[in-house]
């Protein structure tokens, strides 16, 4: 019999937050070492990413 993880909304929601909030710290990161770097390309992708998260209305 094969087992199944039953979880429930509020962790699916939890969960969709707690990612959320590791994408815009890493996306963060990465822009402060492009800063660093004078890499505009890296920092003009996420700027991008910030703002489609911003669109998404789950940063601020």
């Amino acid at each position: 019999m094969k087992k199944t993880w039953i979880i429930t909304q509020d962790e699916k929601d939890q969960y969709f937050v707690d990612t959320i909030n590791r994408i815009q710290k890493n996306v963060e990161a990465l822009r402060e070492m492009a800063i660093e770097t004078k890499e505009q390309s890296v920092e003009v992708s996420c700027m991008r990413i910030l703002k489609d998260l911003k669109a998404l209305k789950i940063y601020r």
